[in-house]
C-alpha cells in the first residue's frame, strides 16, 4: 500500500507540473501576442498622425496638369520628423514566435515590420537629398545665383520623386495592417 501510494503521489504531482507548465505557455503565448498587437496598432497610429500631417501640409496634392506632386511630397516628409516606433517587442520574441503563432501570422507581422523599416530608410534617404539640396542651393546662390536654385531643386525632384512615391505607397499600405488580418 505504501509502494502505491507514492506512485500515486508522484503520477499526481507529475500531472499537476505539466498542467502548470501548460498553463504557463498558454499565458505566455496570449500575453506575446498582446503585446504584438499593442505594439503594431501604436505604430499604425502613429504612422498615421504623421501622414495625415503630411497630407494636410499642402493644400492641393495635385498639380495643374492633374498629377501628384511627388517632388512636393519629399521635400515635406523631409521636414517633418519621422514618428518613434517601437519594435522591441517583435526583436525580443522574434525566435519563439514560431511556437507561439501560427505561421500566416508571422509571415503578416515580418512583411509589417519590412515595410516600417523601409518607410524609414526612405524618410532617411529624403533628408539627406533635401539636406544636399538646400546645401548646393546655398553654395551656389554665392557663385553663381537664380539659375542654381533652380537647377538644385529639379535635381532634388527628380531624384527624390521614385522614393516618394515609394514612401506614398508604403506609408498607405501600412496604415490598412491589422494583426488579425
Amino acid at each position: 500500500m505504501t509502494f502505491g501510494a507514492v506512485v500515486l503521489g508522484f503520477m499526481l504531482s507529475h500531472l499537476s507540473e505539466a498542467k502548470k507548465a501548460k498553463k504557463s505557455e498558454q499565458i505566455k503565448r496570449t500575453n506575446i501576442q498582446r503585446l504584438l498587437r499593442l505594439e503594431t496598432e501604436e505604430n499604425v497610429l502613429a504612422l498615421k498622425k504623421y501622414w495625415e500631417r503630411i497630407l494636410n501640409a499642402d493644400e492641393s496634392w495635385l498639380d495643374k496638369n492633374n498629377e501628384f506632386k511627388y517632388g512636393t511630397l519629399a521635400k515635406v516628409i523631409s521636414e517633418n520628423p519621422f514618428p518613434v516606433l517601437s519594435t522591441s517587442v517583435w526583436h525580443s520574441n522574434l525566435s519563439e514566435l514560431p511556437a507561439y503563432m501560427d505561421y500566416g501570422r508571422i509571415e503578416k507581422l515580418w512583411i509589417f515590420y519590412q515595410r516600417v523599416e523601409r518607410l524609414k530608410a526612405i524618410y532617411v534617404f529624403l533628408c539627406e537629398a533635401n539636406t544636399d539640396r538646400k546645401t548646393n542651393i546655398q553654395s551656389e546662390k554665392s557663385r553663381i545665383g537664380g539659375v542654381a536654385h533652380f537647377l538644385a531643386g529639379s535635381e532634388f525632384a527628380g531624384i527624390a520623386y521614385d522614393h516618394s512615391k515609394k514612401f506614398k505607397s508604403l506609408i498607405e499600405t501600412v496604415l490598412t495592417f491589422h494583426i488579425n488580418a
